[in-house]
Protein backbone atom coordinates (compact mmCIF):
# COMPACT_ATOMS: atom_id res chain seq x y z
CA UNK A 1 0.00 0.00 0.00
CA UNK A 2 2.55 2.55 0.84
CA UNK A 3 4.41 1.77 -2.25
CA UNK A 4 1.38 2.39 -4.03
CA UNK A 5 0.76 5.54 -2.44
CA UNK A 6 4.55 6.79 -3.46
CA UNK A 7 3.58 6.25 -7.14
CA UNK A 8 0.78 8.37 -6.97
CA UNK A 9 2.62 10.82 -5.78
CA UNK A 10 5.61 10.85 -7.97
CA UNK A 11 2.81 10.57 -11.02
CA UNK A 12 1.43 13.71 -9.79
CA UNK A 13 4.40 15.83 -9.82
CA UNK A 14 4.98 16.14 -13.45
CA UNK A 15 0.91 17.14 -13.45
CA UNK A 16 1.55 20.13 -11.17
CA UNK A 17 4.56 21.41 -13.42
CA UNK A 18 2.58 21.07 -16.48
CA UNK A 19 0.04 23.80 -14.38
CA UNK A 20 3.15 25.64 -13.29
CA UNK A 21 4.25 26.42 -16.89
CA UNK A 22 0.51 26.42 -18.28
CA UNK A 23 0.51 29.74 -15.62
CA UNK A 24 3.44 31.32 -17.37
CA UNK A 25 2.24 30.78 -21.25
CA UNK A 26 -0.06 34.01 -21.32
CA UNK A 27 3.36 35.78 -20.57
CA UNK A 28 5.33 33.86 -23.70
CA UNK A 29 2.27 34.28 -26.14
CA UNK A 30 2.61 38.28 -25.08
CA UNK A 31 6.15 38.08 -26.18
CA UNK A 32 5.57 36.48 -29.34
CA UNK A 33 2.75 38.28 -30.20
CA UNK A 34 4.84 41.80 -30.25
CA UNK A 35 7.48 41.51 -32.79
CA UNK A 36 8.07 42.29 -36.33
CA UNK A 37 4.31 41.78 -37.22
CA UNK A 38 4.45 44.45 -39.23
CA UNK A 39 7.51 43.17 -41.61
CA UNK A 40 5.37 40.12 -42.85
CA UNK A 41 3.31 43.24 -44.60
CA UNK A 42 6.08 45.70 -45.07
CA UNK A 43 8.08 43.29 -46.66
CA UNK A 44 7.83 41.15 -49.58
CA UNK A 45 10.06 38.01 -50.59
CA UNK A 46 11.58 37.98 -54.20
CA UNK A 47 10.15 34.12 -55.07
CA UNK A 48 7.36 32.17 -53.61
CA UNK A 49 8.38 29.70 -50.53
CA UNK A 50 6.64 26.68 -49.03
CA UNK A 51 7.68 28.06 -45.61
CA UNK A 52 7.69 32.00 -45.39
CA UNK A 53 11.19 33.08 -44.43
CA UNK A 54 12.46 34.20 -40.77
CA UNK A 55 11.51 38.32 -40.50
CA UNK A 56 14.56 39.93 -38.98
CA UNK A 57 14.37 40.66 -35.35
CA UNK A 58 16.00 42.95 -33.07
CA UNK A 59 15.41 44.66 -29.95
CA UNK A 60 13.11 47.55 -28.95
CA UNK A 61 15.40 49.54 -28.39
CA UNK A 62 18.50 48.93 -31.15
CA UNK A 63 18.08 52.48 -32.14
CA UNK A 64 17.68 53.99 -28.81
CA UNK A 65 18.74 57.68 -28.88
CA UNK A 66 19.50 58.09 -32.12
CA UNK A 67 18.73 60.53 -34.76
CA UNK A 68 15.83 59.34 -37.25
CA UNK A 69 14.16 60.56 -40.77
CA UNK A 70 10.32 60.16 -40.25
CA UNK A 71 8.74 58.64 -43.22
CA UNK A 72 4.98 57.38 -43.72
CA UNK A 73 4.19 55.63 -46.70
CA UNK A 74 2.11 53.34 -48.46
CA UNK A 75 2.47 51.33 -51.78
CA UNK A 76 0.59 50.09 -54.57
CA UNK A 77 0.63 46.65 -56.46
CA UNK A 78 2.60 48.46 -59.42
CA UNK A 79 5.24 49.71 -56.86
CA UNK A 80 5.93 46.22 -55.81
CA UNK A 81 5.84 44.55 -59.20
CA UNK A 82 8.75 47.27 -60.37
CA UNK A 83 10.60 46.68 -57.09
CA UNK A 84 10.67 42.94 -57.13
CA UNK A 85 11.88 43.05 -60.78
CA UNK A 86 15.19 45.08 -59.72
CA UNK A 87 15.07 42.61 -56.10
CA UNK A 88 15.17 39.37 -58.82
CA UNK A 89 17.24 40.70 -61.21
CA UNK A 90 19.76 41.20 -58.44
CA UNK A 91 19.29 38.09 -56.21
CA UNK A 92 18.16 35.58 -58.69
CA UNK A 93 19.02 36.52 -62.47
CA UNK A 94 22.66 34.93 -62.09
CA UNK A 95 21.55 31.57 -60.94
CA UNK A 96 18.61 31.61 -63.63
CA UNK A 97 21.30 32.36 -66.11
CA UNK A 98 23.38 29.60 -65.19
CA UNK A 99 20.57 27.01 -64.49
CA UNK A 100 19.19 27.99 -68.54
CA UNK A 101 22.71 27.87 -69.59
CA UNK A 102 23.16 24.09 -68.54
CA UNK A 103 19.66 22.71 -69.84
CA UNK A 104 20.37 25.02 -73.35
CA UNK A 105 23.70 22.57 -73.09
CA UNK A 106 21.65 19.60 -72.43
CA UNK A 107 19.14 20.21 -74.84
CA UNK A 108 21.88 21.08 -77.32
CA UNK A 109 23.89 17.78 -77.21
CA UNK A 110 20.25 15.47 -77.24
CA UNK A 111 19.04 17.18 -80.16
CA UNK A 112 21.94 17.01 -82.32
CA UNK A 113 22.26 13.30 -81.35
CA UNK A 114 18.54 12.84 -82.73
CA UNK A 115 19.56 14.68 -85.91
CA UNK A 116 22.28 12.27 -86.18
CA UNK A 117 21.16 9.35 -85.35
CA UNK A 118 17.54 7.86 -85.48
CA UNK A 119 15.71 9.58 -82.28
CA UNK A 120 13.91 7.77 -79.63
CA UNK A 121 11.80 8.19 -76.96
CA UNK A 122 14.27 9.09 -74.22
CA UNK A 123 16.08 11.82 -76.13
CA UNK A 124 12.69 13.85 -77.38
CA UNK A 125 11.57 13.70 -73.62
CA UNK A 126 15.37 14.71 -72.30
CA UNK A 127 14.87 17.71 -75.31
CA UNK A 128 11.08 18.37 -73.89
CA UNK A 129 11.71 18.34 -70.31
CA UNK A 130 14.79 21.09 -71.07
CA UNK A 131 13.12 23.44 -72.61
CA UNK A 132 10.00 23.12 -69.79
CA UNK A 133 12.43 23.13 -67.25
CA UNK A 134 14.24 26.44 -68.63
CA UNK A 135 10.37 28.34 -69.09
CA UNK A 136 9.26 27.29 -65.43
CA UNK A 137 12.78 29.07 -64.21
CA UNK A 138 12.00 32.54 -66.15
CA UNK A 139 8.20 32.04 -65.65
CA UNK A 140 7.97 31.63 -62.02
CA UNK A 141 9.56 35.30 -61.06
CA UNK A 142 7.40 36.55 -63.50
CA UNK A 143 4.31 35.32 -62.20
CA UNK A 144 5.77 35.49 -58.37
CA UNK A 145 5.20 39.64 -58.94
CA UNK A 146 2.38 39.42 -61.15
CA UNK A 147 0.55 37.17 -57.96
CA UNK A 148 1.98 39.47 -55.42
CA UNK A 149 1.17 42.80 -56.81
CA UNK A 150 -2.45 41.38 -57.18
CA UNK A 151 -3.00 40.83 -54.07
CA UNK A 152 -1.92 44.08 -52.83
CA UNK A 153 -4.39 45.93 -55.26
CA UNK A 154 -7.19 43.91 -53.86
CA UNK A 155 -6.44 44.01 -50.38
CA UNK A 156 -9.64 45.13 -48.58
CA UNK A 157 -7.45 46.58 -45.56
CA UNK A 158 -5.29 50.15 -46.92
CA UNK A 159 -1.28 49.56 -46.31
CA UNK A 160 0.36 51.71 -44.25
CA UNK A 161 3.61 51.91 -42.52
CA UNK A 162 5.98 54.68 -40.89
CA UNK A 163 9.64 54.20 -41.94
CA UNK A 164 12.17 55.33 -39.31
CA UNK A 165 15.60 55.70 -41.06
CA UNK A 166 18.17 55.79 -38.30
CA UNK A 167 22.68 56.29 -39.52
CA UNK A 168 22.67 52.63 -38.74
CA UNK A 169 19.46 51.00 -39.94
CA UNK A 170 16.00 51.67 -40.12
CA UNK A 171 12.58 50.73 -38.40
CA UNK A 172 9.40 49.88 -40.24
CA UNK A 173 6.29 50.54 -37.96
CA UNK A 174 2.35 49.67 -38.43
CA UNK A 175 -0.49 48.65 -36.05
CA UNK A 176 0.70 45.35 -35.55
CA UNK A 177 4.13 45.71 -34.39
CA UNK A 178 7.41 46.92 -35.46
CA UNK A 179 11.06 45.46 -37.60
CA UNK A 180 14.23 47.08 -36.68
CA UNK A 181 17.05 46.30 -39.46
CA UNK A 182 20.75 47.60 -39.32
CA UNK A 183 22.61 48.05 -42.61
CA UNK A 184 25.32 45.87 -43.28
CA UNK A 185 23.32 42.68 -41.25
CA UNK A 186 19.79 42.50 -41.79
CA UNK A 187 20.02 45.31 -44.86
CA UNK A 188 22.44 43.45 -47.35
CA UNK A 189 22.13 45.93 -49.87
CA UNK A 190 19.93 49.08 -50.73
CA UNK A 191 18.77 49.97 -54.40
CA UNK A 192 17.70 53.11 -55.38
CA UNK A 193 15.59 53.32 -58.80
CA UNK A 194 13.57 55.96 -60.24
CA UNK A 195 10.59 55.61 -58.48
CA UNK A 196 11.91 53.95 -54.96
CA UNK A 197 14.42 53.08 -52.69
CA UNK A 198 14.68 49.72 -52.39
CA UNK A 199 15.87 47.61 -49.25
CA UNK A 200 17.01 44.09 -49.54
CA UNK A 201 16.67 41.83 -46.54
CA UNK A 202 19.29 39.01 -47.86
CA UNK A 203 17.96 37.41 -50.81
CA UNK A 204 14.81 36.55 -49.53
CA UNK A 205 13.11 39.43 -48.49
CA UNK A 206 12.63 43.12 -50.04
CA UNK A 207 11.11 46.46 -48.43
CA UNK A 208 9.61 49.51 -50.88
CA UNK A 209 9.92 52.83 -49.72
CA UNK A 210 8.16 54.91 -52.69
CA UNK A 211 10.14 58.81 -53.65
CA UNK A 212 6.54 59.91 -53.65
CA UNK A 213 6.08 59.97 -49.52
CA UNK A 214 10.14 61.39 -49.39
CA UNK A 215 9.86 65.16 -48.90
CA UNK A 216 13.77 65.42 -48.75
CA UNK A 217 15.32 62.91 -50.97
CA UNK A 218 18.40 64.25 -51.27
CA UNK A 219 18.83 64.12 -47.33
CA UNK A 220 17.71 60.61 -47.04
CA UNK A 221 19.90 59.30 -50.31
CA UNK A 222 22.64 60.73 -48.32
CA UNK A 223 21.93 58.61 -44.91
CA UNK A 224 21.32 55.09 -47.09
CA UNK A 225 24.95 55.70 -48.77
CA UNK A 226 27.17 56.27 -45.44
CA UNK A 227 24.88 53.43 -43.78
CA UNK A 228 25.42 50.99 -46.09
CA UNK A 229 28.63 52.58 -48.34
CA UNK A 230 29.52 50.48 -51.44
CA UNK A 231 26.09 48.27 -51.40
CA UNK A 232 24.05 51.07 -52.47
CA UNK A 233 23.67 50.67 -56.13
CA UNK A 234 21.48 53.00 -58.58
CA UNK A 235 19.25 51.23 -61.11
CA UNK A 236 17.40 53.95 -62.85
CA UNK A 237 18.06 54.04 -66.86
CA UNK A 238 19.43 57.20 -68.40
CA UNK A 239 17.09 58.56 -70.50
CA UNK A 240 18.70 58.11 -74.76
CA UNK A 241 18.67 61.13 -76.39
Amino acid sequence: MNELKEKEEISAKPEETNQENSESEPILEEEIAKPNAAAIHAGVTGEQYDMEPATPEQDADVFEGEDAIRIAYSFTGEEIKEGLQVFQRETMFKKNMIYTLILAAFFGVYSFSAFQNEPNALTIFICIMCISVIGFIWYMPWNHRRLTARAIDQSQDPLSFVMLIYPNGIRINEEKGSCSMKFGKEISKIAETAKAFLFFSGKERLFVLPKRFVEEEETVRDRLKNGIGEKYIVRIKSDKK
